[in-house]
């Protein structure tokens, strides 16, 4: 029995461990060689226990060998293994050869039993494998317990399967050795895909004018993948005629030939495979009885004539047309002559009409002759007065004479009568002061006019106009002298406190100029203007006419 180390001694790694001074778990240590796989220790052993082995025992015994002969054969084999192994054959195949022992002890006939036995024979024909271990020299002379060759002594009656090969994928299991508690992983080599049989998919039938097809494939029947997969192409099988049909027929008429379409089609899939097209040649006309048409009756200068024509019966086309003139008499037969465009004479103007013989056949104008009517003159009537105005103030009147024709109205002769203008009068002229209003403004009594207007030329100079009628009526009632008085204010108020000044000149002409005499301004002047008519020379007896503005004028700058 070998002595186990401690911990320390005998170090142990799981799947993907590794020291960090040693190599990775099946990692080749540094101080190990590659070696050739020797399987001649399998031919060394006992014939039973290749027999066991490879499982092809004596079936002819029949007798099954007691379990205690069973435990006694594989022990038996189990120890030329370890000979085996002893001898310097410690190889792949030495430690498959050991796993098949510990799998035929487990299970004979087991899936595992019967892969080891397809790895035994497949690493007989693979390359050189490399020892491995994950010990260090130390340990691993420990573990040897100085026997030359001693290898690991694993638990094949307890094995660990962690994954059954697939198809694709390889499978494994684990061993402990029961000395150092090593775990050695087996790989289990792919099965490789079993090939079922041969499947049809996707299949498109082939129509007249296009190729079908469908995929030959095979999958593996265990893992039912895809092996290998072909296209098979079905050839078109071609159109199919059916009998010939018509279309797009034409019918003829008298000019135009009639057609029609003779068709095939594919009786399988209805794909026209060719259309000609027939033609066949217009009837023609049929002609009718000769029309006449178009007549124009012969004048007297003048042929006549008509269309003889013939029309097709059936279509009414027109096929023949045939002029037939109609001879002309040679000479007119005048009718008795008639008046036209008669214009009647005026006073002034001669008048006119036309004499105009026509043909009593045909109506045409044989001769046209022109008649002048004299004009008459005028015939004079009553004279009469028109224009008539009256005379004003300032305009004179009249009015007009007029004698005029009675039968065209228009004037004959014309007199004009004037009237003298009637000159402005004044009906109200004052010999009393007390008797003129604040607002008076003396006027025409038959147009209006102011008998005295006046206009500024500056602040103190001032232009006024007279009507000499009302002078001349002034004096013929005794007043023999005009004087303005002038008063002026700084504001309109006309107060004393804002009086500028006052002014008093006699004149004689009824029109002209005055000047005040206070200076100019460039203010606001505001006035009171006053023309007195003395009879006497006195002051009380005059006559009072205000401007026609009012009652006071303002100057404004």
């Amino acid at each position: 029995m070998k002595t186990r180390g401690t911990d320390h001694e005998f170090p142990r790694y799981g799947a993907g461990e590794h020291l960090d001074s040693g190599p990775e778990i099946n990692q080749i240590p540094p101080e190990f060689n590659e070696v050739r796989p020797d399987i001649n220790f399998f031919n060394e052993m006992p014939m039973a226990d290749r027999e066991h082995i490879s499982g092809n025992g004596d079936p002819g015994e029949g007798i099954e060998p007691p379990q205690k002969e069973k435990k006694e054969k594989r022990q038996g084999a189990m120890r030329s293994l370890l000979k085996a192994v002893g001898k310097g054959a410690a190889s792949a195949v030495a430690v498959a050869a050991l796993i098949a022992v510990t799998a035929e002890a487990v299970a004979p006939n087991g899936t595992v039993a019967q892969r080891v036995r397809q790895i035994l024979r497949l690493l007989r024909e693979r390359p050189a494998v490399r020892t491995q271990t994950v010990m260090d020299p130390e340990g691993y002379a420990l573990l040897w317990n100085d026997l030359p060759n001693a290898p690991h002594d694993y638990d094949e009656e307890h094995i660990i399967v962690f994954r059954e090969p697939s198809c694709t994928e390889d499978g494994s299991y684990q061993m402990i050795c029961r000395q150092c508690g090593e775990v050695n992983t087996v790989m289990i080599a792919a099965l490789g895909h079993t090939p079922g049989d041969e499947k049809e998919e996707d299949r498109t039938e082939p129509s007249c004018m296009e190729d079908g097809h469908f995929e030959r494939a095979v999958f593996c029947s265990v893992c039912g993948a895809e092996l290998s997969r072909e296209t098979v192409v079905l050839t078109a099988t071609g159109h199919t005629p059916d009998e010939a049909v018509e279309e797009n027929y034409i019918g003829t008429d008298c000019t135009t030939g009639g057609s029609y379409d003779s068709v095939i089609y594919c009786k399988v899939c209805g794909e026209e495979i060719s259309r000609e097209t027939v033609t066949f040649a217009a009837a023609g006309h049929v002609p009718g009885d000769a029309v006449e048409e178009n007549r124009t009756e012969a004048l007297c200068l003048t042929d006549g004539s008509y269309d003889n024509v013939v029309y097709c019966s059936v279509c009414g086309a027109e096929i023949e047309r045939t002029a037939v003139v109609i001879p002309a008499a040679g000479t007119h037969t005048a009718a008795p002559a008639v008046e036209e465009n008669r214009t009647a004479a005026t006073c002034t103007t001669d008048g006119h009409y036309d004499n105009v013989v026509y043909c009593s056949v045909c109506n045409e104008q044989v001769s046209r002759e022109t008649v002048t009517l004299a004009a008459t003159g005028h015939t004079a009537g009553t004279a009469s007065r028109e224009n008539e105005h009256d005379a004003t103030c300032t305009a004179e009147g009249g009015y007009d004479t007029v004698t005029r024709c009675t039968v065209c109205n228009e004037i004959i002769s014309s007199e004009h009568t004037a009237f003298a203008a009637l000159g402005h009068h004044y009906d109200d002229i004052h010999y009393s002061i007390t008797s003129v209003a604040e607002d008076y403004a003396t006027k025409c009594s038959r147009c209006g006019a102011y008998a005295l207007t006046c206009s500024f030329v500056n602040s103190n100079t001032i232009q006024y106009s007279l009507d000499p009628a009302f002078a001349a009526q002034a004096a013929a009632m005794g007043a023999g002298m005009m004087e303005f008085d002038v008063l002026a204010y700084s504001d309109e108020e006309r107060t004393f406190e804002n009086w500028l000044g006052g002014f008093g000149d006699e004149v004689t002409a009824t029109s002209g100029t005055f000047t005040c005499d206070f200076a100019e301004r460039d203010e606001p002047v505001y006035y009171e203007i006053t023309l007195r008519f003395a009879e006497s020379g006195s002051s009380d007896d005059v006559i009072f006419l205000w401007p026609s503005a009012g009652h006071f004028m303002t100057y404004m700058p």
